[in-house]
């Protein structure tokens, strides 16, 4: 069958239609697209958010984020609808938030509220609303430390009391400032390291920016490590830029001023041991006393006087200060490095009047110091590494007698200021710890950050800052990146022993709070410092020696920090815990040993009384308080809480009771009246004193 072709004018028609058809559903569909994109008028909003729950009396924040939606335009203000009992104001805006700091007045009954919001540019308003549970009023407390001048002493468990007493002004001159904030040197001396086979000879000379420099033809002056001297009259500042000229040469490795290092140690009197309780050193010794292996500490200082307390405790020594093998102090009166060994270390054959830490160690006495109290940089070195017993390289010890006691822990109470740790006194510092040598350091006594001083900021260190009796660091101390802090002496602080009762015939029982340690060849002295400070760490770190001999310098620097008794930062006195370091030496957690309290310490109470008058006026005799507290008091100090008190006036009665303990001071007393508005945590500290 044939089927006729359609005719070409039908085709046409039936085409016409078909493409109407699909320009209608083009048309259709563009349509609906445009209905589902088709933008909608969005409202700006305000979002605010804060806590659920607040208490009567106090303040609270709120965030408010804004949408603007561009409908907000300008500046736009935040604000607190009217609401009896809050109020608000703005403490930060921006474009599109705002914090806003709501007070809730004490009179406000407990209880649910909508707190209304508004932000506004002026022309536009929008709102959101918080829900707050109001609880009442929140409870104030106070934290109080109450202090006795009874402190616990080793005389207090036996040890005799010595019958003279002594007090020495140590009066700086010249050659020892008051303060040791400036940074001083040997005039005209530069200490160089040489590379290897680059150092000079005796005839040969160097030259730097036109000034010429000839070796120190001293005993300390051998090995790749030199001091250079030059008769040009140079400032300090002369004498560091060409310190770093002569560093640039690729024959030299190191080169620094000649730097003069100084004691830390400040006045000196005459008081008993209250610093031996405080580091909790008597249950220490129930661990080891340091007898089983017996541990060398060398004492770079200012030399030793031959005290009977200290008999047999000093191996053969060395003066690095005038080359020669006399290490004795020839001052005649105090002796600072006599003093600071007598607090590392003690023979009990001697039937000492004053006790150290170790009872089994020797000290090596490394003179460093002149009886002045200064020494030189290079001599401190060549002094470590004598004692020590460590090859280091550079040093020519062949120039020194042999040292047959090598010491396993150095204490270094001195130091200077000399803008940071000098780069060749960093060689010997890390060289002796890397070789399990213990160097402790005390930070410096000019109350400024230690970054500027050395030994203190070396590498391989242990510094030390000081505290007083109430394990406050003292004002003295240096702070920053420093270790630990141990007892140093505050003599902003008086206190009492109950081995003393004898003083108040002379002049009072109460004596500035010091370092009791060995004074001359037969006294007995205290004294303030960090200086003071290092020692105590050095004996327990010779503790922890004898106990461990395995131990590494490493090891025991990492005891001795995580055993630490942390400080508050009232105690610390600065912005960060960071700059007290670890906090205060424990010598009892590192040994690992159980803490027990001071046998008869004073008994401290609390008494707590809520007043209606300001002035407390309202209070007499029959008056009861609202709180009592008791706790013994075996630091001579103790903290009480007070808590869950309510908005208002409280007189706060603190005493002591010692009547037992000693016979010249029965009853301390101490009292404040304090505001408290809901909420407060007032820290108040009372010092008893004798009524």
């Amino acid at each position: 069958m044939i089927v006729p072709r359609p005719s070409v004018t039908k085709r046409s028609q039936r085409g016409a239609r078909a493409a109407t058809l699909r320009l209608a559903l083009l048309l259709g569909a563009l349509t609906a697209i445009a209905a589902c994109t088709q933008p909608t008028t969005a409202s700006p909003k305000l979002i605010a958010t804060g806590p659920a729950t607040v208490s009567s009396g106090t303040s609270f924040e709120v965030h408010a984020a804004i949408d603007r939606a561009d409908q907000l335009t300008g500046s736009v203000e935040v604000t607190l609808a009217p609401a009896t009992g809050f109020s608000a104001a703005a403490v930060s805006t921006s474009a599109d938030s705002a914090t806003l700091v709501v007070d809730v007045d004490a009179a406000v009954t407990p209880g649910d509220y909508t707190l209304t919001f508004n932000a506004s540019d002026g022309t536009r308003n929008v709102t959101d609303e918080l829900s707050v549970t109001v609880s009442g009023p929140a409870p104030a407390s106070i934290e109080i430390e109450l202090r006795s001048l009874l402190l616990p002493t080793p005389g207090d468990i036996g040890f005799p009391v010595p019958e003279e007493v002594h007090v020495v002004s140590m009066v700086p001159g010249a050659d020892v400032p008051a303060e040791f904030s400036q940074a001083r040197f040997v005039p005209g001396e530069l200490v160089v390291r040489f590379a290897p086979g680059a150092a000079l000879a005796r005839t040969d000379s160097l030259t730097a920016d036109g000034v010429r420099f000839t070796p120190v033809a001293v005993g300390t002056g051998g090995g790749s490590v030199q001091v250079l001297k030059t008769t040009a009259a140079l400032s300090l500042e002369q004498t560091v830029a060409l310190a770093a000229t002569v560093q640039a040469r690729s024959d030299v490795i190191s080169a620094s001023p000649n730097w003069l290092f100084n004691v830390h140690q400040a006045t000196v009197r005459y008081e008993l041991q209250w610093h031996y309780p405080a580091i909790g050193l008597h249950n220490a010794w129930s661990v080891t006393t340091g007898e089983d292996n017996p541990v060398v500490v060398g004492v770079l200082d200012t030399g030793y006087q031959e005290h009977p307390d200290l008999d047999g405790l000093f191996v053969p020594g060395y003066d690095f200060a005038n080359d020669d093998d006399d290490a004795r102090d020839g001052t005649g009166g105090f002796s600072h490095g006599t003093h600071v060994s007598g607090t590392i270390a003690v023979n009990l054959g001697n039937g000492p009047g004053a006790t150290g830490i170790n009872r089994g160690a020797s000290i090596l006495p490394v003179k460093v110091l002149g009886d002045s109290g200064s020494g030189s940089f290079l001599g401190i070195m060549y002094g470590m590494v004598w004692a020590s017993g460590v090859e280091v390289d550079g040093y020519d010890m062949s120039l020194f007698p042999e040292n047959e006691n090598p010491a396993r822990v150095l204490n270094l109470s001195l130091g200077g200021r000399t803008g940071g740790c000098p780069d060749e006194m960093a060689f010997v510092t890390q060289t002796l710890a890397d070789a399990g040598v213990v160097i402790v350091v005390s930070a410096g006594n000019d109350g400024q950050d230690i970054r500027f001083y050395a030994p203190a900021s070396c590498p391989g260190v242990i510094t030390v800052g000081a505290s007083g009796p109430y394990d406050y660091r003292a004002s003295y101390s240096n702070f920053g990146a420093i270790d630990i802090v141990a007892p140093g002496g505050d003599s902003t602080y008086d206190y009492v022993s109950a081995s003393l009762p004898f003083l108040a015939s002379a002049s009072g029982p109460l004596r500035p709070a010091g370092v009791f340690s060995h004074y001359g060849v037969s006294g007995y002295a205290w004294a303030d410092g960090t200086s003071m400070a290092a020692p105590h760490v050095s004996g327990v770190a010779s503790l922890l020696l004898s106990n461990d001999p395995s131990l590494s310098a490493t090891d025991v620097k990492d005891i001795l920090l995580a055993t630490a008794t942390p400080m508050t930062l009232t105690q610390c006195g600065l912005p960060s815990l960071a700059q007290c370091g670890a906090g205060l030496l424990n010598a009892a957690a590192a040994l690992g040993a159980d803490e027990s309290p001071w046998p008869g310490a004073p008994v401290g109470f609390v008494d707590v009384y809520a007043c209606t008058e300001d002035d407390c006026s309202d209070l007499d005799e029959g008056s009861e308080p609202i709180v009592s507290l008791e706790q013994d008091m075996s630091r001579g100090f103790t903290y009480l809480s007070v808590p869950d008190l309510t908005a208002g006036t409280y007189f706060v009665d603190g005493y002591v009771l010692s009547e037992d303990v000693h016979p010249l001071i029965e009853f301390q007393w101490d009292a404040r009246v304090i505001q408290l508005e809901a909420g407060d945590v007032n820290d108040l500290i009372l010092e008893a004193w004798p009524d």
